[in-house]
């Protein structure tokens, strides 16, 4: 079987490609995991409070909520009066 120098020259370039993505791959994968040994394990993230939110009365739960302040959004477009 005789080989035509098209097919030895895409044979080898198509192989030059493959072993760059792998070599590139594994490149990537080894510093990756080098990154997430350098993570911190405790980031500084506050505890949660949590209060005690037992009534006697539903009264008592009621009077408790807090008013919600109504929001008022800036308009899109300037007001001309």
């Amino acid at each position: 079987m005789k080989l035509d120098k098209k097919t030895i020259v895409f044979g080898s370039v198509f192989l030059v490609i493959l072993l760059f993505t792998l070599s590139y791959t594994l490149l990537v994968w080894k510093k990756e995991d080098t990154n997430v040994k350098q993570l911190p394990t405790n980031p500084n993230i506050p505890s949660l409070q949590v209060e005690d939110n037992s009534f006697r009365n539903r009264r008592e739960a009621v009077d408790q909520l807090k008013e919600k302040k109504p929001s008022v959004l800036p308009s899109l477009y300037d007001e001309i009066e």
